[in-house]
């Protein structure tokens, strides 16, 4: 009886068998478990694909296993998985079309990130070819989406993001790291911009969803919940912010309020931010969104889309930023914030055709490249993309009052890497 009950237990298995794409029946195939678990066990998991292959992470099981020999009236044999990849060529590239189906279907319903282990034999570039031949596909979060890149083993779609958002986000993390240094908690927080995903799942704590805020702000205080830190993660590392900037459409045809302004309210602040600003920065469409909680601890949206000045408030305390600072021109490059040059100009005493931006690791100055000026200059201690945005913003800012503004690669210079020990050497001497 014991055995009777013991083999009730046992797995049953299934194999389709067709001939050609005519199906000539089922096989059904009990595993002796109670006489054999793990040899059992292991017959299962190929059965349901659920064994994958260490270095590629490709899926080993019997689907589409051809009979790779067959007596007449005695036998056939089956089940080589490793003949069905690389013998039948055929057989491989009709696996492949129906994984690269399910794979682009998932990406098109699923608000989670897709691993590309669960999709054998399709890579990033497999993928890339796919949208291009067929076109964009439509995500329920991002919208049309263009492409995606493979991050930490996860198909991560690139955003549709409004045109000047390359600019304007890293001009905002420079100017709330300026206001980190100022406040003297710099080495006690972090600032992060839109790379990769940041991803967190309120209901089961996988990291999977899908959130990509363009700048955050994550102070390192002991009072955060800890629970946050379980739910947000980038690059496997948990984090908790506090503040974070959303800059997309807000109105037109392609507004994406309504998407935004749930996710603010029911995720971002659901899970320990503390303020969120939402910002159009394109000419004519410009609006601004502030996120807050009352004292109550209830979030709520401020009634109020102007284009104005921002603060921090409580979140960042003496953090304000100039409404000026965030004004785009129709080419979508925003304004210069360097207001000494535009003194220096009116006054008449830049005499210069010509200013020259250098740039090291972690410092940039911009200054005039003759004698004539020698005290005209401005030390700006940012990273490269912000004052490669700069250099844009010149460009545009002190054309009409006949300058130049030329971007010089000194090759070589100094840096932290080389502990201070070597000195910039003069690349190229310009002839004004």
């Amino acid at each position: 009886m014991q055995r009777e009950r013991e083999r009730r237990d046992n797995p049953v298995v299934f194999f389709d068998v067709s001939v050609g794409e005519k199906s000539v029946g089922r096989l059904l195939i009990e595993l002796r478990a109670d006489v054999v678990p793990r040899t059992a066990e292991n017959f299962r998991r190929l059965c349901t694909g659920e064994t994958k292959e260490p270095r590629t992470g490709r899926r080993r099981h019997y689907a589409r296993c051809p009979f790779h020999r067959v007596v007449k009236d005695k036998f056939c044999q089956s089940g080589d998985y490793a003949v069905r990849l690389s013998l039948n060529k055929d057989t491989f590239q009709m696996e492949k079309e129906l994984v690269m189906e399910r794979l682009v279907h998932d990406l098109k319903t699923r608000e989670t990130l897709c691993c590309i282990l669960d999709y054998p034999g399709v890579s990033e570039e497999d993928l890339k070819k796919y949208i291009k031949k067929h076109g964009p596909l439509v995500n329920p979060v991002f919208g049309e989406v263009h492409g995606y890149w493979v991050d930490d083993d996860y198909f991560t779609p690139y955003r549709n993001v409004v045109p000047g958002c390359c600019e304007l986000a890293p001009k905002l993390a420079a100017l709330v790291g300026n206001w980190m240094d100022w406040s003297g908690i710099g080495k006690r927080s972090t600032i992060l911009l839109s790379r990769g995903a940041y991803i967190f799942d309120e209901r089961t704590g996988k990291p999977t969803t899908v959130r990509t805020p363009d700048v955050t702000y994550i102070p390192r205080r002991a009072s955060r919940n800890p629970k946050d830190l379980e739910l947000w993660q980038y690059g496997q590392e948990p984090y908790a912010p506090s503040f974070l900037v959303e800059i997309d459409y807000l109105s037109g045809e392609e507004s994406q309020f309504v998407a935004l302004d749930q996710k603010m309210q029911n995720q971002y602040f659901r899970h320990g931010v503390q303020l969120g600003w939402l910002i159009d920065p394109r000419p004519g469409f410009r609006k601004m969104l502030e996120y807050k909680r009352d004292e109550a601890g209830r979030v709520y949206r401020v009634d109020n889309d102007e284009w104005r000045d921002l603060d921090g408030g409580d979140v960042l305390p003496g953090f304000c930023i100039n409404k000026t600072d965030l004004e785009m021109d129709p080419n979508g490059v925003t304004g210069s914030a360097l207001k000494n040059f535009e003194t220096a100009t009116k006054a008449d005493i830049m005499k210069s055709p010509a200013i020259v931006l250098q740039i090291t690791s972690i410092m940039g100055s911009i200054a005039c490249n003759n004698d004539e000026t020698p005290n005209c200059s401005v030390a700006s201690t940012t990273s490269k993309v912000a004052l490669n945005m700069i250099t844009r913003s010149l460009a545009m800012d002190l054309r009409e009052h006949g300058f130049a503004v030329v971007t010089v690669n000194p090759g070589y210079v100094d840096t932290d890497m080389t502990h201070h020990q070597d000195s910039a050497a003069q690349v190229l001497e310009l002839p004004w």
